[in-house]
């Protein structure tokens, strides 16, 4: 089992939102997740899922 989290927030209005500060938060909270799953990926198994 892969448990994979992370996330970062701020509080602002809109107005000072910048590509850095964008980048930033897409960063850490999507593009880091995206490439831990990738990586464990390989170790899966083939069993479905149990919900």
């Amino acid at each position: 089992m892969l448990f994979a989290n992370a996330g970062i927030g701020a509080f602002a209005s809109r107005e000072p939102i910048t590509e850095a500060d964008f980048d930033q938060h897409f960063g850490i909270n999507v593009r880091s997740l995206l490439f831990t799953v990738q990586k464990a990926l390989p170790y899966s198994t083939t069993a479905p899922p149990s919900f």
